[in-house]
Parts: structure tokens; C-alpha cells; sequence
């Protein structure tokens, strides 16, 4: 499952009912792009809760500009509020997202995600 801008629309219940549709959530891999601006610590940890490891890609990702300053200021608070740093990123206009990869912990454990990224292996 891929989820791209989502987080800031939906949340750890979306999520919850998504997994109880799955067959067998442990065997799950997801790929969440987050805003800065957003905390979904409560989604990893209900992602973990399911034998779901989530780790973050080591760069951002630009997503958009800001559209004014004032869209610009808010995500600079948003994004320092939680404990973040903007220099670089949204103080140079763009909204910036996380890269989540959500795997089961069987396959975090035998492949780092540095790895799978460079290699581009998923599952098998």
C-alpha cells in the first residue's frame, strides 16, 4: 500500500480499519509519505502493535511550494513545534515529507532499508 499526503487527511483510525480488512496484517508493507508537519507517531506505533516495523528513507522529499508566506510560517511553527529543524527545507519554500517504509519485522530484520533502497528488492 502506498499513502501519499494521506496523513494529514486521515489517521491512526483509518489506519486501524485497514488493517483489520487485510488478511494478515503482519505480511504488510506500506510506504507512507508524510508532511513535516504532521506527527504519526500513533500510526507507527499502531503499525508496530502489528508485527510492522517503520522505519524513515535518511532524505526528505519536496512535495509542493508554499502557496504564500503565510503557508510558509505555519509549516516552519508546525514543523519547530515538533522538535524539527527547517533550515534547508521548509525555509527554502517546499513542503517536505518523510518517506515511511513499513515492513514485517521478519524482513527488516534480514535486509536493512538502506539496502533495500539501493538494491530496489522488495518482497519475494
Amino acid at each position: 500500500m502506498v499513502c501519499t499526503g494521506g496523513v494529514g487527511y486521515i489517521g491512526s483510525r483509518t489506519f486501524a480499519r485497514i488493517l483489520q480488512a487485510v488478511p494478515d496484517p503482519s505480511d504488510l508493507w506500506l510506504v507512507i509519505c508524510v508532511l513535516r508537519v504532521f506527527d504519526c507517531a500513533d500510526i507507527v506505533d499502531l503499525l508496530a502493535r502489528h508485527g510492522l516495523v517503520t522505519e524513515r528513507l535518511a532524505t526528505t522529499l519536496p512535495q509542493r511550494r508554499f502557496a504564500d508566506r503565510e503557508e510558509q510560517a505555519a509549516a516552519i511553527h508546525d514543523v519547530r513545534r515538533r522538535g524539527l529543524d527547517p533550515t534547508g527545507l521548509e525555509s527554502e519554500g517546499w513542503f517536505h515529507a518523510e518517506c515511511l517504509v513499513t515492513r514485517p519485522a521478519a524482513e527488516a530484520a534480514g535486509v536493512p532499508l538502506a539496502e533495500l533502497v539501493a538494491t530496489g528488492e522488495g518482497p519475494k
